[in-house]
């Protein structure tokens, strides 16, 4: 007897990471830096806020690969903790808090990271961890404006003091309740589940008598909300502090009505009827719990011989979807009441409509059953998507909704927004398991179309690769028609011969080859007037000039030797120079040479590539194993629901049809028709 699924006490791991951005951890110079100083971390965060989780962990592996965030200190695997818990890694995500949160953290940021550990901790049923991790929070540490945690706080830690159930947890709990004074709604909640808790464990004299006095105050304390309250909020909805303030009226009148419920089958069980009714009768016909209370308000006046009362709720009952399986005994239970009015007939034909509503219902059960597959199980769920749909290969139109990847809203624990268009499915999916096997499948198809898009990504790179080759084969035919027309044979032959010359000039002394361009242009002067003066006639002048040109030439020579030394070092820088530039090219011509015939860095990325197409076919078989379990233990859960409910009208089908073979022998015997009768005076109609 619990109301924890009337509050909706979302899991914010996300919020973590929120509460960690906005936080100001302590890095290398004591300042966060306002902009990111790693390209990376950027990308990670803008995953992170599209609510990608699992590419901004991927994005944060391939990171720390790289060798980790630069600039951002203990920050990113601050965040990466807040991911994992968005992502349901919560055994993860406890381990890296426990090494990163420590006295270097600002106290606030540590206590709402363990905060945030505890509360996963609690809704996956783990209390150990959930107690360890809360009992680690510093609520003093919090700033006012992170006053909503601490009532949340309290209303956590009497919750699992509930669950231990110690005299000592106990004690904590109304400890619990007396700190949410500033927080009623959180306090009701407690309030509830301690009297739910009383009334479960109690004796009769004893802790069922303080559990009913629980509820009694509780729905006094209450009591102030009604719905001409809400109906005047509602005429401002507009408003947003009116919306919220009609949220808030709207909740504490279904607490209300859920603990005039509970009192109800209290005094129904201790058989004091009056009360009962009195109890079940201020819930409204348009609450969430009209349609128990009215089963529960026929029970309590059958009990009590009032069959008009009885029949009056029943009938409404009748009039409404009986989607919750419980419900399914109204049919016959309309049959009942109406023999109990002494109106034989009118229960023969109340227990022929049920049999045949419970034979039709049986014969669509078994069909569901025994044609059960994930699309129909899909099939009669209502997605709410937020986003684009994605196509998803080759998977049928009921599913390709629902894999897709943006295309469906969820809570920030993973849960998605879903509704029942099978009510017979309507009490499985509000269950914990049920949701966490749909979260399970949704995550799978989620891995799947990122699996889909990294597998065309890989199929991008052969055809990349098929490209490479085809323009490589084009340089390479470019390249040597353009080393053949460089005449590289004749450079090597030339360099050969000037080494040679250069060589033997050395060892003969030849200082006229050495000699330099001035010299040689002199030298050339010298002999042309030599022979100009050869061929004039031999008289005084012309003996003269021939004389001054030899003393000319004596001089030269003598210049030429003098200065061999440096001629020839300058002939010899030249040779090594060009002899550097010429192995230089060979060097490079080679070089040029093997890379036209090895192909290894493209043979490279074709075996990354490889290696990458196989490890994501073994992650696909991997994948494709995970499917198959996950759709067998969501066809495993409805299919079990469903022999359950066929077993339940099953009963019912026996039960209306043997009461109405009873009341037809009964009728035949007495000689009467099947005609309905006329109701009695003040009675319902059927």
């Amino acid at each position: 007897m619990s109301l924890s699924f009337l509050k909706k006490t979302m899991w914010q791991g996300a919020a973590l990471a929120t509460a960690l951005l906005a936080a100001s951890p302590v890095v290398a110079d004591d300042d966060l830096p306002e902009r990111a100083q790693d390209l990376r971390y950027g990308a990670i965060l803008y995953d992170y806020y599209q609510g990608k989780s699992f590419d901004a962990l991927t994005r944060m592996a391939v990171a720390e690969h790289e060798g980790g965030i630069k600039g951002h200190g203990d920050h990113p695997l601050l965040v990466k903790g807040g991911l994992m818990l968005a992502y349901g890694m919560s055994r993860e995500a406890r381990s890296l808090f426990e090494q990163l949160l420590t006295e270097d953290i600002p106290a606030s940021t540590r206590s709402q990271a363990w905060f945030y550990l505890g509360k996963v901790f609690y809704l996956e049923g783990d209390n150990a961890n959930a107690f360890d991790a809360l009992n680690r929070v510093d609520p003093e540490a919090w700033e006012d404006e992170e006053e909503p945690l601490t009532a949340e706080w309290h209303y956590l830690k009497g919750q699992l003091a509930l669950r231990a159930g110690t005299a000592k947890a106990l004690k904590a709990v109304t400890n619990d309740i007396e700190s949410l004074s500033d927080a009623p709604l959180w306090q009701a909640y407690l309030r509830y589940n301690l009297a739910a808790f009383e009334l479960d464990q109690g004796t009769a004299d004893g802790g069922q008598n303080a559990g009913i006095l629980g509820l009694e105050r509780l729905s006094e304390d209450l009591a102030g909300v009604d719905s001409e309250t809400i109906a005047d909020l509602e005429e401002n909805a507009d408003d947003p502090e009116s919306r919220d303030e009609l949220a808030l009226k709207r909740e504490q009148l279904a607490l209300r009505e859920r603990t005039l419920l509970s009192l109800g089958q209290v005094y129904q069980q201790q058989g004091d009827t009056d009360l009962a009714l009195a109890r079940l009768a201020e819930i409204s016909l348009t609450s969430a719990f009209s349609d128990e209370a009215l089963y529960r308000y026929s029970v309590a006046a059958s009990e009590a011989q009032s069959w008009g009362l009885a029949l009056q709720a029943l009938n409404t009952l009748q009039e409404r979807p009986l989607f919750t399986p419980w419900l399914q005994q109204v049919p016959y239970a309309r049959g009942f009441v109406f023999e109990q009015l002494d109106q034989q007939k009118s229960a023969l034909q109340a227990y022929r409509a049920a049999a045949n509503h419970y034979q039709s219902l049986l014969d669509t059960l078994v069909q569901s059953r025994q044609s059960l597959t994930e699309a129909g199980i899909l099939a009669a769920l209502r997605f709410d998507a937020d986003g684009s749909s994605t196509e998803v290969g080759a998977l049928s139109p009921a599913l390709q909704a629902f894999a897709t990847e943006d295309g469906i809203t969820a809570d920030a624990y993973g849960r998605l927004d879903v509704q029942p268009d099978d009510f017979n499915l309507a009490l499985l999916l509000s269950s914990e398991k049920f949701q966490l096997a749909l979260r399970d499948l949704h995550a799978l198809y989620q891995l799947g179309n990122k699996m889909t898009r990294w597998q065309r990504q890989l199929q991008s790179f052969e055809v990349m690769l098929e490209t490479r080759a085809e323009q490589r084969r084009v340089k390479i035919d470019k390249t040597e028609t353009v080393l053949a027309s460089l005449g590289a044979d004749e450079w090597h032959q030339q360099q050969a011969t000037f080494n040679a010359e250069i060589e033997a000039a050395d060892q003969a002394g030849d200082a006229a080859f050495f000699m330099s361009d001035e010299q040689k242009a002199f030298a050339e002067r010298i002999r042309k007037v030599e022979s100009t003066l050869a061929a004039l006639p031999n008289d005084d002048s012309t003996a003269a000039q021939r004389d001054k040109i030899s003393r000319i030439k004596a001089y030269f020579e003598w210049q030429v030797s003098n200065q061999y030394a440096v001629n020839r070092w300058a002939a010899q820088k030249q040779l090594r120079e060009l002899n550097q530039s010429m192995a230089a090219f060979r060097e490079k011509n080679r070089m040029l040479v093997r890379e036209m015939g090895s192909n290894d860095r493209n043979a490279a990325l074709a075996e990354r590539v490889s290696v990458s197409q196989q490890r994501i076919a073994s992650l696909d078989a991997d994948l494709d194993s995970a499917l198959n379990a996950a759709r067998e233990a969501l066809i495993g859960q409805v299919s079990g629901e469903i022999a359950r409910q066929e077993s339940e009208v099953k009963r019912y089908l026996l039960a209306a049809r043997h009461a109405q073979a009873r009341l037809s022998d009964l009728l035949f015997q007495s000689g009467a028709t099947a005609t309905p009768e006329a109701p009695a005076s003040g009675e319902a109609q059927p």
